[in-house]
């Protein structure tokens, strides 16, 4: 919150007590000129002849807090308030204990002030900031009401009446005084006035002046950081995520920040970038059990139940009395199959202690499960009648009545979970299990299929979609998702993870890196036949320069047979480590079928060109067969502009911006392309085309 610089005011009841000429009046004036050295000097000499000199004794209080020597100041005011109580000694006293975070002692101070003196404007300013922290609006009113009139017009004071108007739903009156205080738009006003409205809960509002911050200063972190938190309380997402990102450039082992982030990232359902980030925040402030608590959360929601566990026990040693916590700590415990015993008895024990608790009955039903599912039925049901719309609950019974062989009773659960959920990926998952059992495979294929493009990592979703199309009669389609499905290994992909991930994740660069290598080599000698692993094994190579290795493994990604996804990807690694000419070669052997995928068609388009071949045919048959592909049209646009085709490169970046384009790579072109760049020399160069792929296809 907005404080007063109280430096002139400390100074006035300091001068009221001192006689001109003397040790006091001289330490009060090195004191304004910012000499506080000699100023303390003074004083402590002065005070050695003359214990007993309260206003001495005063100025060396407001000295040493002005040098931050809280510790040694204290017993300075003790020792004056011993020998008088004035007003002024009381003030300054209240905002030495305000300074060390004693508020509840420093309101007792500024009530006595008020009691001696019940115009003291700072003691009643004080008593007003004070009471709009501890959420008491009203009460902030009454003291600047006290005030007299010329004082209520006051910036400060403005800022804080302004406050307490929204807190108490004056919103007119707010408003108006916040467009007074706005008519300044500087960048330390706005900035201020952002600090203030957010303290007020008006965070859209916030985020307008934080934003006007950043455009003045676009390296200002505090700036950067609350847009970001205004953002994300104001329900704006994706723009809270872009400034704390920012924010994350300027201070990248800010563990506040990594924090906010990946609670952002969380709610974005970005479980991957978060856990990394917390992973990071923890290992920089180990000892903060809000970091443990979502850390433990968001690996548990990852399958890394193995990590959730050890992280709870973590955060409870913290935390010990968290009830909730070693709920979910048991929750995570029953799903690594080991020590299953102690976990039930510890959620038992919760649901008995805490019987309107849906929450704990579902998660006693998740670990009663796979050895009691019938009393598992019956503490889902009791889960649902305490919370009706809980989805979790939902998508367990209706996995316990599919394993019961009742299908048509899934369905219900499954349908509803899918409605309030439509784009998780297991949820899907199971509604098109389900509708496959059921003999509806023409129901199933479209809900797959968004499973899919939500999650194309999951293996489950792939055999299922796989055998919806193949009833169906689309035969080439399933047979590229068992391909797929081959891929990324099939069932084992679904093995629970294994403890070690936050371990792995808290390592430096170079050993993340270390283990990453070793990990992929171990998964390519133990299932050679899967290309995914053998794409990250080429990537690998070419990075430490094992041309001849790298080249009979792209050979090798030709004979298993990769879907598009697998082969884009591996012309990509080929495209970035310069080898243009191997990665044309590789997609040349590629199936038609393969080559009907527009992001494929595009990167063959691009390593044409790369190889010193004209692309312009390629690209106009992309832009025919997919007009509304927004990627298409970037890509061409970036080949132009390597060619020094400005004019060009910018009908096709307006065909991508016509499509409402949210592809990264948009605003390197525009960067590019921008009026202010035009009648400067233009880069003929192919390193414009390869700085934008990575943005181009993340």
């Amino acid at each position: 919150m907005f404080r007063f610089a109280r430096v002139i005011g400390l100074l006035a009841c300091a001068f009221v007590t001192a006689t001109a000429h003397d040790p006091v009046s001289d330490a009060i004036a090195a004191l304004q000129r910012g000499d506080l050295s000699s100023a303390e000097r003074i004083l402590h000499s002065y005070i050695e002849d003359h214990p007993a000199d309260a206003a001495a004794l005063e100025v060396l209080g407001v000295v040493l807090d002005q040098e931050k020597k809280y510790s040694e100041a204290d017993p300075v005011y003790r020792r004056a308030l011993g020998l008088g109580r004035s007003p002024g000694l009381l003030n300054n006293y209240g905002n030495h204990l305000l300074s060390t975070g004693k508020v509840k002692e420093a309101r007792q101070a500024f009530l006595a002030v008020l009691a001696l003196d019940p115009t003291h404007a700072n003691a009643t300013i004080q008593l007003a900031r004070i009471a709009l922290e501890q959420k008491s609006p009203a009460q902030a009113i009454s003291y600047l009401d006290r005030l007299p009139a010329e004082q209520r017009d006051s910036q400060d004071v403005a800022f804080l009446r302004m406050q307490a108007d929204y807190a108490v739903g004056r919103m007119s009156e707010a408003d108006a005084m916040l467009k007074r205080l706005s008519a300044n738009d500087d960048p330390v006003q706005s900035f201020t006035l952002g600090k203030a409205v957010a303290a007020a809960g008006q965070y859209d509002k916030a985020e307008v002046f934080f934003e006007r911050t950043v455009r003045a200063e676009p390296d200002n972190f505090a700036a950067l950081y609350d847009l970001g938190l205004a953002a994300g309380h104001a329900g704006h997402n994706e723009r809270a995520r872009d400034a704390l990102q920012k924010a994350l450039e300027k201070q990248p082992d800010n563990p506040n920040v990594l924090y906010d982030l990946a609670a952002t990232d969380v709610i974005l359902h970005d479980r991957v970038t978060a856990l990394a980030l917390l992973a990071r925040a923890r290992h920089l402030a180990p000892n903060r059990p809000e970091i443990d608590l979502l850390l433990a959360r968001t690996a548990g929601d990852l399958g890394y139940f193995g990590d959730a566990v050890e992280t709870w026990d973590a955060y409870l040693k913290l935390i010990p009395n968290d009830e909730i916590a070693r709920r979910e700590r048991a929750f995570a415990q029953s799903a690594t199959d080991e020590n299953v015993e102690p976990a039930l008895a510890e959620l038992q024990s919760f649901v008995r202690h805490h019987p309107t608790d849906a929450n704990g009955y579902y998660e006693l039903a998740m670990a009663e499960s796979p050895s009691n599912p019938d009393q598992a039925l019956k503490d889902i049901e009791r889960a649902l009648a305490l919370k009706p719309n809980l989805i979790p609950a939902h998508v367990t019974r209706g996995l316990l009545r599919y394993r019961q062989g009742k299908p048509e009773a899934a369905l219900r659960d499954f349908e509803f979970a899918a409605q309030h959920e439509p784009t998780n990926a297991v949820i899907l998952d199971r509604l098109g299990e389900t509708y496959l059992a059921l003999g509806r495979p023409g129901d199933a294929v479209p809900v797959l299929q968004r499973a899919e493009a939500s999650d194309s990592k999951n293996p489950n979703v792939l055999l299922h979609l796989g055998r919806a199309l193949s009833k169906t009669g689309r035969l080439e389609e399933a047979a590229a998702a068992f391909a797929r499905y081959r891929d990324l290994g099939g069932a084992n992909a679904a093995l629970p993870h294994p403890p070690g991930l936050i371990d792995f994740l808290s390592l430096p660069p170079e050993e993340q890196q270390a283990r990453y290598r070793a990990g992929v080599e171990r998964t390519v000698a133990s299932n050679p036949d899967s290309a995914a692993a053998e794409v990250e094994y080429l990537g690998l190579l070419l990075k430490d320069g094992k041309a001849d290795e790298a080249q009979a493994v792209a050979r090798k990604l030709i004979s298993l047979k990769p879907d598009a996804a697998l082969l884009g990807k591996a012309a990509l690694v080929l495209i970035r480590s310069q080898r243009a000419a191997e990665a044309l070669q590789l997609l040349d052997q590629a199936s038609q079928g393969a080559m009907s995928d527009p992001q494929l068609a595009t990167i063959k388009a691009i390593a044409t060109d790369l190889t010193g071949q004209n692309s312009d045919t390629q690209f106009k048959e992309i832009e025919t067969r997919w007009p509304k592909w927004d990627a298409g049209w970037i890509a061409h646009a970036l080949v132009l502009l390597s060619r020094g085709q400005r004019g060009a490169a910018q009908h096709d970046f307006d065909n991508a911006l016509a499509l409402d384009t949210r592809n990264h790579a948009a605003d390197y072109l525009a960067a590019y392309l921008s009026p202010s760049k035009k009648d400067q020399p233009q880069v003929v160069s192919p390193e414009v085309l390869l700085a934008g792929l990575p943005l181009l296809f993340p």
